[in-house]
Formats: C-alpha cells, structure tokens, sequence
C-alpha cells in the first residue's frame, strides 16, 4: 500500500493477502482462488469483473461469509475471515454484510409492499417495529421510492425493484454492501440508476461497496475496477482515468498484458520498451519487421 511521507496509515477495510480457495468436486480440487492480493478502503465503491470461472464469484461469497477461505488472509473490518467458525460467520452475515442479487426475488417477499419488505430484516432481527418503520421509510427516501413505498413488488419496474432490494440490503446498516451482477437484466438507462443509487448510498450512509458485473460501463460508475483472471487480480482501472489500465508483474518481472488491449494495438509476441523521464513507455512491433503473423 502506498503512503503519503506524514499521512497516518489507514488499515484497509477489506484486505486479502495471498488468498486461497480450493473447492472439493467429485473427489477432485479445483483451484478458484490462486493467491489473490486485494485491498479496499473503507467508502470505495470497487467493481469487480472477469470471466466465467477466474473467480470472481468465489471471492463476492468469501466477502459476504458465504464460504469459507482455504489459505492466505482475508479480512474485512478487522475481522479474519479465515478464522470464523460457522456461527461466527452466520453472526458476521447479519451484522456486516448486505446482498444484492441479480434475480430480485432473492431479497423481495412478492406479496409484501416496499415498505413491508425493508422492515422485514429489521423485524427478524429484533428491531422494534416503530424504529423498523421509521429506517425503512428513510432508506427508501435514499433510494428515491418514497412515492412508491406502499406498492407490492409486481406493480414496480425492475428497477424499481432491485432499488428495494438495495434498500433491503442496508436494512441492518452493514458496512459493506456486496452486488453480484445488479444490472444484468436492466436495460442500460436504468442500470446507470442502479449505479448511481450504489453511489449515493456511499456517499450518504458511509457504506464499502463492491460490484461483480459484466456492465462494460462499471468503469464510469465505480472509484476502480479489479479484472480477475484465473483466481488473481490482473488489471486496475481507474474511474478518474478510465484509458489507464494497470498490469501486474510476477515474480519474475513478466507482464500480462489484457487481451482487449493486445488486439487493439496490434500487440503481438515482442514488444519495444521505450524509457521516458517520466515513465516507460510499450510499443507493438511491426509483425511483418519481426515474421510473425496476425
């Protein structure tokens, strides 16, 4: 982590180090998560994206105390996840974690109004019904379905729909707020409201958020995005600077560059590096100077 020379350190709210997931199928092991390195500051809003199987999936569960870790570390809030036992973890899910699907029916009783379905946590968890009432109508507020409080699930949108479901999630005011595909049945429109209410949510209740999504607008919408690729991090792109991506170098200083970029710029199987007082800079080679074939 870098720091500023006189800044206090901050600890990460969520940091994972050299982290390990081996899943048991038939008798035989599949390695999900390979050492993976990841650090969240408390109030980011980090998406997470990847293909089916690099494990993104897998580290949302490992997050929201779903599954437990093989090896390495991870941490959320100071709490190691890899030494919870299953009721610590079911404690954990209660307290710290709130969970957006992308099938709304995971977090919305149908039969129930909007207003019914937020007080519902509250309720299972003990609140008292006015105190249970009184945060429901204000999340839903947040939200921007105030109107809307009273209508059943089947007479909203569906975004209107996932919008109670966010309010759903923050019921029991988790600091951290996992969504896995949010927006995968929304059209674009009301995915980027989707996105914005995430942010708004953040920046007016303080919660972590982190996102998986195959939206190839998430870097527009969030603080950074993590590409995964067989269980590690392997790219980070900045929402400030959404043209610069970031690369990992391994243990033996060799560079992944992503598939998207090398076919954009012709890159092929030898690069030219060219150092620059402020940086270094990564040039394809002409194939036909170098004999290889497009």
């Amino acid at each position: 982590m870098q720091t500023t020379p006189g800044a206090p350190i901050t600890t990460p709210f969520i940091l994972c180090d050299n982290l390990v997931k081996v899943h048991k199928v038939a008798g035989l092991e599949v390695v999900a998560l390979q050492g993976l390195d990841l650090s969240v500051a408390r109030g980011e809003v980090v998406g997470i994206v990847g293909s089916s199987g690099s494990g993104k999936s897998t580290l949302l569960s490992i997050l929201g105390g779903l599954d437990h870790p093989t090896a390495g570390r991870a941490q959320v809030d100071g709490r190691d996840l890899l030494k919870m036992s299953d009721a610590d973890m079911t404690r954990y899910r209660r307290e710290k974690v709130g969970f957006v699907w992308q099938q709304g029916g995971r977090n919305l009783v149908p039969y129930l109004d909007a207003q019914q379905n937020v007080e519902l946590p509250m309720l299972l968890a003990g609140r008292a019904p006015r105190l249970a009432r009184a945060r429901a109508q204000m999340l839903l507020e947040r939200v921007g379905l105030a109107d809307r409080r009273r209508h059943r699930m089947l007479a909203l949108s569906g975004g209107e729909q996932q919008r109670v479901a966010i309010a759903i999630a923050l019921a029991n005011a988790p600091p951290l707020l996992l969504a896995d595909e949010p927006t995968g049945e929304l059209d674009s429109v009301t995915a980027e409201a989707i996105f914005r209410t995430f942010r708004e949510v953040r920046d007016e209740l303080g919660v972590t958020v982190v996102i998986v999504s195959h939206d190839r607008e998430l870097a527009r919408q969030v603080d950074r995005v993590l590409g995964i690729q067989d269980g590690k991090v392997a790219t980070e792109t900045t929402a400030a600077a959404s043209h610069e991506v970031r690369a990992m170098l391994d243990s033996a200083g060799r560079l992944q560059i992503p598939k998207a970029l090398r076919e954009r710029y012709g890159v092929g199987t030898r690069v030219i590096l060219e150092p620059t007082d402020d940086g270094l800079i990564i040039r394809p080679v002409d194939p036909a100077q170098n004999g290889e074939k497009r």
